[in-house]
Formats: C-alpha cells, sequence, structure tokens
C-alpha cells in the first residue's frame, strides 16, 4: 500500500489533492480529498465523492487513467498531445482510497510546475507567446477530434519552465467525466460536443488575451 503523509502534499482541488509519490520523484499522486476535512464542501460534491470511493464508474481517478488510454489508442491525437499530457502510469491502493500515479511536471529547479493563475503576471512576453502557441497546438487538436476535455480553466493549464523556455501541460483529462451536463447530448453527438468546445476554449484565450498577456513582465 502507498502511503501518503501531509509532508507529501503538493496542492488540493475542489475534489482531489495531489501529493508527491514518496518513492519516486518523478511521480505523483491524486487521491479524492477526504470528507473529514472539507465540511463546508457542498452536497454535489460530497455525494460524487461518496460514489467515486465506493464506485469505478463514478470514481475520477478510474475514469481519468481509462480516457488517458484512450487517447494513447489514437495515434493521430497522441502524436499531438503526448507532449502537453502526463504519461499515467496506472492506480494504486493508497492510505488515502484508490490513487492515479502519474507524471510529475517539474520545473528548472526541480520545484512542481505551477498553473497559468499562479503565475499571471510573472512571466515574460516572450514565455507567454510560446505558452499561447503550445495552447494553440492542443486546443486545434482538441477541436478537430472533439476530444472532451472541458476544463480550460487557468489553473488547470500547468507551465513547464526550463529557464528561459516554457511549455504547456495540461493538468487533470477528466473526458466526459468533467461533462457537467443533466442530458449529456454533446457525449453522444460530436456537433454538439464540438460546438460546447469551441465554446470554452473561445472564453479561456477571451481570459488569457485580456488578462495574462496584458500582465506579461
Amino acid at each position: 500500500m502507498l502511503i501518503l503523509t501531509d509532508e507529501l502534499l503538493i496542492s488540493k482541488g475542489g475534489m482531489r489533492a495531489c501529493y508527491r509519490h514518496p518513492q519516486n520523484e518523478l511521480r505523483c499522486a491524486k487521491v479524492y480529498r477526504q470528507l473529514s476535512e472539507i465540511p463546508c464542501m457542498s452536497v454535489a460534491k460530497n455525494f460524487r465523492i461518496l460514489l467515486g470511493s465506493r464506485f469505478d464508474r463514478f470514481n475520477m481517478n478510474v475514469q481519468e487513467y481509462r480516457f488517458w488510454l484512450r487517447l494513447q489508442d489514437d495515434e493521430k491525437i497522441s502524436s499531438v498531445l503526448h507532449h502537453h499530457i502526463p504519461h499515467i502510469d496506472g492506480l494504486v491502493q493508497s492510505n488515502l482510497g484508490v490513487a492515479l500515479i502519474e507524471e510529475l511536471f517539474l520545473d528548472f529547479d526541480g520545484e512542481p510546475s505551477r498553473n497559468l493563475k499562479q503565475l499571471q503576471g510573472k512571466l515574460a512576453k516572450d514565455q507567454l507567446l510560446q505558452i499561447q502557441k503550445d495552447l494553440r497546438v492542443i486546443t486545434d487538436c482538441v477541436i478537430e477530434h472533439a476530444i472532451p476535455i472541458y476544463d480550460w480553466n487557468p489553473t488547470n493549464i500547468l507551465v513547464l519552465r526550463k529557464h528561459d523556455q516554457c511549455a504547456v501541460k495540461i493538468a487533470d483529462l477528466e473526458g466526459e467525466f468533467g461533462n457537467k451536463e443533466f442530458i449529456k447530448i454533446s457525449r453522444w453527438n460530436t456537433f454538439a460536443r464540438r460546438r460546447k468546445l469551441r465554446r470554452r476554449i473561445d472564453r479561456f484565450y477571451a481570459y488569457f488575451n485580456n488578462t495574462i498577456l496584458s500582465q506579461s513582465t
């Protein structure tokens, strides 16, 4: 069993926490957050965590791994996205539940890469232009193949920095698990899915161009 402690904690999201792997400095482990530590969380999120901890069908880690495997099986998609998504080793049991073991993106200083929101106002114009170029490659591929990557919040876009060079990495690959539609039309209809992706990606670029680019150092 993989033992995860507070000393290994990297970050916490709305439903999951990310830890350094205790035996491999190049890997991290994602697990559900413990219900006891977030008493103010919404009833809906509490229910999703509870379901996910008991059934694979509702487990975000299980579904993310299966989605990643499907991406790897498609040569046209994987040839583009494999530079921008983590390599996933698989699922293991931990003291905090089922853990997804994947590549840990590290900057030149050995620290975990930060997201666009955290780096806002701290990147030079040429770095942001390289980030924008990478983002176009990713988003063009996502739209062309109607890949269900719906989370285009700046917190899900990691920037791996190697001195003056930057590379974009997508932190979470929830796939259709991230589709919050009550009736999931876009899951079964490619046209609807592509239209939904365009809307979300357009909103992200509006934020990126108007907020992040304007605050370059």
